[in-house]
């Protein structure tokens, strides 16, 4: 074989690496095969098992089932709820990149999840962190609030103080919502 055609060769394979489609995952799968647990935010650090907690599958994997438009579920308190949302908006940095709406009930609870779970989740997975800028760099688009590192844009807001009202989001995720008739607006 000559060197021009070990050329193309090469040249084929990386185009072929580039336009492969990634793995069809659904949330679940991919958080047991990418996601790592930060040791800030989890009292068992390391990779993620869906299995110590298998009542949460069914609500990731709702997620990528296309007839379903809305996912609500009532929980008590300390059941995964948050790592459930980490999940799906990691899931979506890596596999699906979108603009993503992450509501919290206040200022101050949007700030200590960006700064405290999104963060660290995006510092401790792999495939996360391939994919969204250093928080460092030179870039002013990039607050706690706003995070344009990514190709999937996560803008994080409170509940109390909806200022994205018209700001073009394909995905929407809350946590902690409070009853619709204290919610502001029209």
């Amino acid at each position: 074989m000559t060197q021009y055609q070990k050329n193309i060769e090469r040249v084929l394979l990386s185009t072929k690496k580039t336009w492969t489609p990634p793995p069809d995952l659904t949330v679940s799968e991919w958080a047991d095969q990418y996601r790592t647990l930060s040791p800030e935010s989890s009292a068992e650090a390391g990779m993620w098992k869906t299995s110590r907690a298998p009542y949460q599958k069914g609500i990731m994997d709702a997620v990528n089932d296309p007839k379903i438009h809305t996912i609500v579920f009532m929980k008590s308190a300390q059941v995964g709820a948050t790592e459930i949302l980490n999940n799906i908006v990691a899931y979506y940095i890596d596999q699906d990149p979108s603009p993503c709406l992450v509501l919290q009930p206040t200022l101050q609870m949007a700030q200590a999840w960006s700064k405290d779970r999104l963060a660290n989740m995006i510092r401790d997975c792999d495939r996360l962190r391939a994919k969204v800028k250093d928080p460092r760099s030179k870039d002013s688009s990039n607050t706690v609030l706003s995070d344009h590192r990514m190709q999937s844009t996560a803008v994080l807001c409170s509940l109390v103080r909806p200022t994205t009202r018209s700001s073009p989001h394909q995905r929407l995720e809350r946590e902690g919502a409070p009853a619709a008739s204290s919610l502001p607006g029209p």
